[in-house]
Formats: structure tokens, C-alpha cells, sequence
């Protein structure tokens, strides 16, 4: 928790995602075993060129990173916003603007001075002027998982083998 990442673990191999499909402004939402809350554990935008953009960590706050850093999950999503690409584009540069911002995962969404990863994606599409879920204080990765403004494009997961005891 004092590196700001909730996002559970996972042990496995790396995924074999194929993050070349994704498209700037695309969600994509990760899940590990053992998260903080939920069932998606971390969610990051996408916003072009292999860059994402991704709110969880409290010493470097919101931070500009490559898509390939986020293999080791088991479980990979990726949802697109059911509107156009300049919208999409849009909510890409806010988030890439918001790139030094720093992370507070009990941050409200009335809060503009602070980011959380599914809080970072809300409010760059509330700027872009798409209504992703419900307005409450606080928006987890499964309130975006279950957006009706969101669709599926990709999803991967590791085989888990059962365990006995």
C-alpha cells in the first residue's frame, strides 16, 4: 500500500496480449489476485504509440508508461468508448495531461487536484464529455468494467490450474 499499488499479484507467466490493437483513449483494465477492491484490480488509458497513462503510485503520482509494462496480470481487458475517435482522442490528451499529478486513491471525483487510476479515465472522458457511469464520491475499475458507454475490443487470461486444500 505505501507504493500505491493495490492491484493484488500474480505469479504466473506474462500474458501474450496483443496491445497493438489498441487504439488512443482505449480503457484497459487489469485484474491480479489478491486486490485491494473488486474484481478488476487497476485500470490504465491508453493513448497512443505504446504509451499509457497510468495513476498509482504515491512517489512518482500519475505517470506516462509503456503498455508492455502491464503483462504480468492475470486477466487483460480492453474496452473502447462507444463514441467517436475525436472523442476518444480527447479523453487521451486530458489524460496525458495529467501526467505529474499526484496519486490519492481516497481522492473524490470532485477533486481535480489528485488521481487514482479508474478516477483518471472518469474524468477524462467527463471532459470530453461522455458520461462513462454514475456520478458518485469515488469510481472503481469495475464501475467502468460494467459502463454501458464502454465495449469490449480484446481479453486475455491466464490458465489457472486448480489447487486442492
Amino acid at each position: 500500500m505505501l507504493r500505491g499499488h493495490l492491484s493484488g499479484w500474480y505469479q504466473g507467466a506474462p500474458l501474450s496480449t496483443n496491445f497493438e490493437i489498441a487504439k488512443p483513449g482505449d480503457v484497459i483494465l487489469l485484474h491480479n489476485l489478491d486486490g485491494a477492491y473488486g474484481y478488476w484490480t487497476h485500470t490504465i488509458l491508453y493513448i497512443g504509440h505504446g504509451q499509457v497513462v497510468d495513476a498509482n503510485n504515491f512517489a512518482r503520482g500519475t505517470e506516462l508508461n509503456h503498455v508492455d509494462n502491464y503483462r504480468n496480470y492475470a486477466e487483460v481487458m480492453i474496452l473502447r468508448a462507444n463514441t467517436t475517435q475525436v472523442i476518444r482522442q480527447r479523453a487521451a490528451r486530458f489524460a496525458a495531461q495529467a501526467v505529474g499529478t499526484p496519486y490519492d486513491p481516497l481522492g473524490t471525483l470532485a477533486d481535480a487536484r489528485t488521481a487514482y487510476c479508474s478516477k483518471l479515465i472518469w474524468r477524462s472522458y467527463a471532459n470530453a464529455g461522455v458520461k462513462l457511469c454514475a456520478v458518485r464520491d469515488w469510481v472503481l475499475p469495475d464501475d467502468l468494467a460494467n459502463s454501458p458507454n464502454l465495449f469490449c475490443v480484446a481479453h486475455w487470461a491466464a490458465v489457472q490450474e486448480k489447487r486442492n486444500g
